[in-house]
């Protein structure tokens, strides 16, 4: 039925709907979750998913109530993008948080509710009927859009821009109209990008949003695109292989304690350990769109995510954080350098949302003070370093004398400075420019005066006609500028920024990984606080070990028996094994064991971590550690009257012939 006047008050669409599906009988579909950013209070226009759900409960979660599961999906929404589905309700609570709702794409499902006491939608004017429940069931509104302002039903959107016939140029139309959904708006939504005279939930092929510039506009990628990673589940061994060469995470990036070990997943698969190395396939990651929370991993620092320049937070962790790091054991220090107003002209890096770091008790650098400029919202870091466990933190866990104290720094070095006292060279405090090519960026003032424009150095001038001849050892040219190598290239020279060995990044490692792509990656440590044999570890490489070559260190993977390792045997004594699985007593050396898949055919199991040694006359392995207990033998075996069998290293006095 077409409403006369384009749209049908609230009572009517509400009343006659319910009618429809209250007597509809149960079946299931599969379950689609909110995947748009949950709405603020005080919004004009907010998007939410809304569901698919159709008559299950699936995706509840068992730690809320189904108040607080609905609650969250719908409060503060306008704009419904899928269904709303209040479906075996059985808390005696109202249904109080849908007031806010005007309009829903797909369709209203009310059913089964015992115990529901009420429930209201004020505001609600328009259900676009979209897609229908059970393909039978739908209300229609206005043909094709309406506007928002006047609540009109239209066939176009106003333009938004117009010819202007005397001068032949465009001009922004006043009263123009973005298109968003079956609406017509003055301004997209929260949580849309615009995309000409649309609002969109992302960027269509060919097209890039830059947050950085924070105008949430696509715009038109000039050669190739960057690559955009769809995210919104816990980061496990199997879809990191899908975030390799990913600039932005359109979702968020969540880490747990058990992607870190084989696990359970949907439909009871194994899903294999995430190794942790995997982890820098992010380092290529610019923007997130979401939000970062990362809780009770075993690793030294935060380093996979040093490039991220802005955390939108479009989509908040439990409707209130962008940034959540707590509870691991491990962590030293940040290493989000990127995340720093000082490198870009942006002001804000954490766009929207709450930071809070807590429980890192070996997180020794960061404070309060170490977010100032990059959020405005609240900060608390707390029980890390120095305020839990003091004894955790030596002296030299400080930051570098380079930074400025006031702000802090996200680690060691003077390239972790979240600003620098004295100059700023390339991306490294320092406390005057180096006399390779480089000078202040300096003028005088009208009386003469000698004043700083930024605390920079540059190479040559700040915009330079002429070029020496070379570069410095540590740059490499691009056009009339030198621009620096990756740090992970030493002195060893480039020919681009990457840390790979090879075209566009350096042309040797002094210490590298092989990836499992057969490329060598370069691996950087700040030699002032680090040996260089510590770069496994300090990159992540917890599997791995430092190997020297000559005057080169090489990462390589210890063995398959072993969690962390210093060579790469299986000794436990030797090479510091550390056991994935069992370990057993070694025959070269009665103080020393070695680590194992399993005793297999050389011992018995004492425990759930250790094997003792067969008997040497047993073979194939044994159940105990006597010579009558073995499952084969090696030499002889004798069988006495009593049924007992036992190996013996030759034929006895008793028995003294073979049988074959």
């Amino acid at each position: 039925m077409a409403p006369s006047a384009g749209y049908l008050p609230y009572p009517t669409v509400l009343l006659l709907f319910v009618s429809v599906l209250c007597i509809l009988a149960y079946t299931t579909q599969a379950s689609v979750q909110w995947k748009l950013p949950q709405c603020r209070l005080g919004v004009i226009n907010c998007t939410c998913s809304g569901s698919k759900n159709s008559y299950s409960k699936s995706g509840m979660r068992p730690e809320i109530s189904h108040y607080e599961y609905l609650q969250k999906m719908y409060q503060n929404c306008t704009h419904v993008y899928n269904n709303v589905e209040i479906v075996n309700y059985d808390e005696d609570r109202p249904i109080d948080f849908l007031d806010d709702i005007v309009q829903v794409k797909g369709y209203i499902l009310i059913y089964n509710n015992q115990n529901m006491s009420s429930i209201s939608m004020k505001k609600l004017q328009i259900i676009w009927g979209d897609s229908l429940h059970r393909n039978e069931y739908a209300i229609e509104s206005c043909k094709h859009y309406q506007d928002e302002e006047t609540r009109r039903c239209v066939e176009f959107c106003s333009p938004l821009y117009r010819l202007n016939p005397a001068t032949k140029t465009r001009y922004r139309d006043p009263n123009g109209k973005y298109t968003h959904d079956r609406s017509c708006v003055a301004k997209c939504p929260e949580g849309t990008l615009i995309e000409g005279a649309y609002c969109v939930l992302r960027c269509s092929e060919g097209y890039f949003y830059d947050a950085r510039e924070n105008t949430k506009e696509c715009q038109p990628c000039k050669g190739l695109c960057p690559k955009s990673c769809r995210l919104e589940e816990i980061i496990d061994a199997y879809n990191i292989e899908s975030l390799q060469n990913c600039t932005e995470i359109d979702g968020f990036i969540r880490l747990r304690t058990h992607t870190f070990k084989s696990h359970k997943g949907t439909n009871s698969t194994t899903v294999p350990a995430l190794r942790p190395e995997k982890l820098n396939y992010l380092k290529t990651v610019r923007q997130i769109t979401q939000f970062v929370d990362i809780a009770g991993i075993d690793l030294r620092n935060l380093s996979f995510l040093e490039n991220v320049e802005v955390i939108e937070g479009r989509e908040l962790s439990d409707k209130k954080f962008a940034v959540i790091v707590s509870n691991n054991p491990h962590v030293e220090s940040f290493n989000w350098r990127k995340l720093d107003e000082r490198l870009h002209g942006a002001p804000i890096q954490i766009r929207r949302g709450d930071v809070v770091v807590s429980q890192n008790h070996f997180l020794c650098y960061l404070s309060n003070t170490t977010f100032r400029g990059i959020t405005t919202a609240s900060v608390a870091v707390k029980d890390t370093g120095y305020m839990a466990v003091p004894a955790n933190c030596e002296s030299t866990n400080k930051c570098d004398d380079n930074c400025d104290a006031e702000f802090g720094c996200w680690g060691k070095g003077p390239t972790q400075c979240r600003k620098c006292k004295n100059w700023d060279q390339e991306g490294r405090c320092v406390k005057k420019c180096l006399e390779n090519g480089f000078r202040a960026v300096e003028k005088t003032d009208k009386q003469g005066n000698l004043k700083r424009i930024l605390p920079e150095c540059w190479i040559g001038k700040r915009q330079p006609t002429t070029l020496p001849a070379e570069c410095p050892i540590e740059y490499f040219r691009s056009g009339n500028r030198c621009l620096p190598c990756h740090a992970s290239c030493y002195d060893n020279g480039c020919t681009g920024p990457v840390d790979m060995m090879g075209d566009h990044g350096c042309n040797n490692c002094s210490i590298y990984v092989e990836t499992e792509l057969h490329g060598i990656r370069c691996l950087y440590v700040d030699r002032s606080q680090n040996h260089d044999s510590e770069a496994c570890q300090v990159n992540n490489y917890t599997g791995f070990f430092a190997a020297p070559e000559g005057s080169r260190i090489h990462c390589k993977r210890c063995a398959p028996e072993c969690k962390t390792c210093t060579t790469g045997g299986t000794s436990v004594k030797e090479s510091k094994c550390q056991c994935r699985n069992m370990s057993i007593p070694s025959l070269s050396d009665p103080t020393d064991h070695e680590c194992v898949k399993d005793c297999g055919s050389q011992g018995y199991p004492l425990n759930n971590t250790h094997c003792a040694r067969c008997h040497v006359f047993c073979e194939g392995g044994c159940n105990g550690p006597s010579n009558l207990e073995c499952n084969k033998c090696k030499n002889a075996t004798i069988t006495y009257g009593n049924g007992t069998v036992a190996c013996l290293a030759e034929c006895d006095d008793t028995h003294p012939y073979y049988d074959s």
